[in-house]
């Protein structure tokens, strides 16, 4: 059956939604650079006009890159975070009497009577009845 989490189970969901923002942002920031060092490195650097590819960069070239980059990898890894942040949230509700679950909207009670609260803020737990009777 459904029930209601307590508040340190809704703390540690909430810290970990951050954790998993945080790192989230942090893989970005890193793939950016990973990906513009392979490409440099191995590929070859764009040519600014049309589609042909340029000469391979050394080590060297592609140490003197990175501070040029720091600001797009900053500003992806820092949308990625707020972007996880915004939109990880479940927007599914559940019934708090019968268990029906449905999209979020305004109506907040249920045909059967209960209320209907954010599936994120409840947990399920097995019935000690029903673990009897088998």
């Amino acid at each position: 059956m459904w029930v209601p989490k307590t508040d340190e189970e809704l703390k540690f969901d909430l810290k970990q939604r951050e954790k998993d923002a945080k790192l989230t942002g942090i893989l970005v920031f890193s793939l950016i650079l990973i990906f513009e060092v392979i490409q440099n490195k191995f590929v070859g650097t764009l040519a600014y006009r049309g589609a042909s590819l340029g000469p391979t960069m050394t080590w060297q070239e592609i140490l003197r890159m990175i501070p040029e980059l720091l600001p797009f990898m900053s500003i992806g890894g820092i949308l990625f975070y707020l972007a996880i942040r915004k939109f990880n949230n479940n927007t599914t509700q559940v019934c708090t009497k019968c268990g029906k679950l449905k999209r979020f909207d305004k109506v907040e009670i249920c045909d059967c009577g209960g209320k209907f609260r954010l599936l994120n803020e409840m947990k399920w737990i097995e019935n000690n009845e029903s673990k009897q009777n088998k």
